[in-house]
């Protein structure tokens, strides 16, 4: 983990595991930091969740397969997990007190494998392989807002200035004003390395 006050001065801390394991989500709230890694063969599944993004503690539970979102709201953290034996669905996973525990919900096999989670105005909302945008408010049960299989295949997703906003394969972008009609507005970006996630700051 490597943290940073301003963005410029970076210092990196080691997170003492039991076994190998590599982070791939991490988020803030509720006053705490939550990660979680890669799940299955090769790798220990474990979620670590700290006060100050310094000091970990490890989670007595473990991811049932790669974490592929993390976001909290409506009081709990939801994080979906997708394995690469098992593309096409996710499990969601969910921790009522911040990260210390987590319950396995059932898996979802009617959307796709998770790509990237995000909280806003009360809803969990998802982005999966086969270009679908699902909602949920409670992190167990998943509903689809949109299929944008004509427009982009969304591995991120964001919201900010009025508007959702999906990151697409290629750097193409996609937006939104109530996730289920949606504009293309870039159709490919060429950067320095592969984009995998962005964000909105005010």
């Amino acid at each position: 983990v490597i943290t940073s006050p301003d963005s410029i001065n970076w210092t990196q801390t080691s997170i003492t595991t039991v076994n190998p394991n590599i982070i791939r989500r991490i988020a803030f709230a509720n006053s705490t930091f939550v990660a979680g890694g890669f799940g299955g063969v090769g790798y220990s599944g474990e979620i670590y969740y700290s006060t100050n993004g310094i000091t970990w503690n490890t989670s007595s539970s473990i991811a049932p397969s790669d974490m592929s979102g993390l976001a909290y709201g409506n009081g709990k953290w939801v994080a979906v997990c997708t394995s690469v034996s098992s593309p096409s669905q996710f499990t969601p996973i969910t921790s009522a007190n911040n990260g210390v525990t987590w319950s396995n919900q059932s898996v979802q096999t009617a959307f796709g494998g998770a790509t990237d989670l995000f909280f806003y105005n009360g809803l969990f909302i998802l982005t999966t392989t086969t270009s679908k945008i699902v909602t949920s408010v409670d992190g167990i049960t998943w509903q689809l807002a949109a299929n944008l299989t004509s427009v982009i295949l969304p591995i991120a997703i964001t919201f900010g200035n009025n508007v959702y906003c999906a990151l697409g394969q290629g750097g193409s972008i996609a937006i939104s004003s109530n996730l289920v009609n949606w504009t293309l507005i870039q159709s490919n970006y060429t950067a320095p390395s592969p984009l995998f996630a962005f964000t909105y700051i005010t």
